[in-house]
């Protein structure tokens, strides 16, 4: 049996006094009284106890004990016999009812306007969802609206169903060192000094679920050697590497995305072999998927990128190299994390993946470089193998020219 209504006592019993020697009586908050509550207080009516027992057993007010006997007796029940289902809800309905109240003014001038709302609201192949301001005044302007913005806001919320929330299954988090999410966000437009040209601004963001310890990499490209170099400098970063991690359907990550079996690209087949980390992807527009990094996409950008002035990619690394840490909590994934989290016991560390090679840039200005063939389809690719490349396997693919 659910809740029948939502009721309000009116006096707590048992309050001190206000040192006069005066009771103090304070209204109590709001409670729900369920059927199972009232189904007691008539129970224990029925065995013959007073008000201000059923009132002390019960948990209840003694004056809404009160009116629920009061209600039984209006409505012929008679104590000594068992209390059946329908005269409970009789009793709770007839306590607990309200008369309903008339609609206002405005709430009638709003009613009027439904279908026009709905429409709005939800927008056609042609026009875009309006907003519920935009709504409010085109109502005012064109239709001679005279109700609030706020009568309007109710009317959408409670009757539309407007900005409803949808109910959210809360995950557990993996254990610390278990596994990072990865997604690309774009930040803005940067001076490319390489081509004298702005260029849009892409940031690989990683994050440590356990710890919501972050990394930020900006680069101009959304390659697989990109991602690679970002990845360990991630790792380097945190102290450790984990064991897997939820990229996002990233082309430099995803020839074909699947729900079930999705391909990997071949050069990042290799470095996550290299590295020994497993590679789990999120589905296609499923961002729950991977929901640590996929809302630190506009914190990273507003807190990081917005109001700066940056002379290149260069100038703008540092200061996303040291970090953007949304949150951090006892026991941190990283050894970096663990220190700023003050946690001074190093046993707590988890167990993690070492770390690689320590990263540098790969455009190391050196000439000799050795291309190796790995992947042959329409346009056939070479991997880029370099001496202090960032990935101790295949760090690049770019595409060729067949020879």
């Amino acid at each position: 049996m659910g809740p029948a209504r939502t009721e309000r006592s009116e006096v707590s019993q048992g309050c001190p006094d206000d040192g006069a020697g005066r009771r103090r009586e304070d209204p109590m908050p709001y409670r729900e009284l369920t059927m199972i509550d009232v189904k007691e207080v008539l129970r224990r009516w029925s065995a013959g106890q007073g008000d201000r027992k059923i009132g002390r057993d019960a948990g209840s007010d003694r004056k809404t004990v009160a009116r629920y006997t009061a209600a039984a007796e209006r409505l012929g029940l008679v104590r000594g016999q068992e209390v059946t289902d329908e005269e409970v809800l009789g009793v709770a309905q007839y306590v607990q009812s309200r008369p309903i109240v008339e609609p206002s003014a405005e709430q009638t001038d709003v009613a009027q306007h439904r279908e026009r709302i709905e429409r709005w609201l939800a927008g056609d192949a042609e026009t875009r969802p309006l907003r519920l301001t935009k709504i409010h005044a085109l109502l005012v302007r064109d239709h001679g609206l005279r109700a609030s913005y706020h009568t309007l806001w109710r009317f959408a919320t409670q009757q539309l169903g407007w900005n409803k929330k949808t109910e959210t299954v809360r995950v557990d988090d993996p254990p610390p060192g278990q596994e990072a999410q990865v997604d690309f966000g774009e930040m803005g437009r940067l001076l490319d000094r390489e081509t004298g040209k702005l260029r849009r601004l892409w940031a690989l963001i990683v994050t440590l679920c356990f710890s919501r310890y972050q990394f930020v990499w900006p680069t101009f490209r959304q390659t697989t050697e990109a991602v690679c170099e970002g990845l360990d400098r991630a790792w380097w970063f945190f102290g450790a590497m984990t064991m897997s991690m939820i990229p996002d359907n990233m082309s430099a990550i995803i020839k074909d995305a699947d729900a079930i079996s999705p391909t990997i690209v071949a050069p990042f087949l290799d470095y996550v072999q290299a590295r020994g980390i497993f590679v789990d992807p999120a589905r296609v527009r499923s961002p729950k998927d991977k929901p640590r990094v996929e809302n630190q996409v506009p914190y990273v950008r507003e807190s990081w990128f917005d109001g700066e002035t940056f002379t290149d990619i260069e100038d703008a690394r540092p200061s996303a190299s040291i970090g953007v840490v949304k949150s951090l909590a006892p026991g941190c994934t990283a050894p970096r994390a663990v220190s700023r989290a003050s946690c001074s016991n190093r046993s707590r560390r988890p167990p993690c993946a070492p770390l690689p090679p320590r990263p540098s840039t790969c455009r190391c200005g050196s000439k000799r470089r050795k291309f190796i063939p790995t992947i042959t389809s329409r346009s056939r690719t070479r991997s880029i193998r370099c001496p202090i490349a960032i990935c101790a396997s295949t760090c690049a693919s770019e595409p060729t020219r067949p020879r």
